[in-house]
């Protein structure tokens, strides 16, 4: 019992920390665009007010971590994904009795 409580633990901490890693991603990338309109963009060369504007457009589309095809990373997930494997714990608990 005392292996199978070390195994989830350690399961849920890896998976806690790719959801967090890809929620921290998925913010910064966001808000690269608002920095980059911040900046003082319009006192620097045309040749780096272009590649500004790169930035600022490649970064409107967020980047995002995903599992295959089978979802994106997120704080979210993590929160569903627990959810889920505690209703199928419940469940199978119930069975046993």
């Amino acid at each position: 019992m005392a292996f199978l409580l070390l195994y989830l633990g350690t399961v849920l901490t890896h998976l806690y920390i790719y959801c967090y890693s890809a929620e921290r991603l998925l913010i910064e990338s966001t808000s690269l665009a608002y920095g980059v309109y911040e900046c003082k963009w319009y006192d620097i060369s045309p040749k780096d007010a272009k590649s500004l504007m790169f930035m600022a457009y490649r970064s409107t589309i967020p980047l995002r971590l995903t599992a295959g095809k089978f979802g994106t990373f997120s704080l979210e997930m993590f929160g569903t994904t627990v959810k889920t494997s505690m209703g199928y714990l419940s469940a199978l608990l119930t069975m046993m009795d």
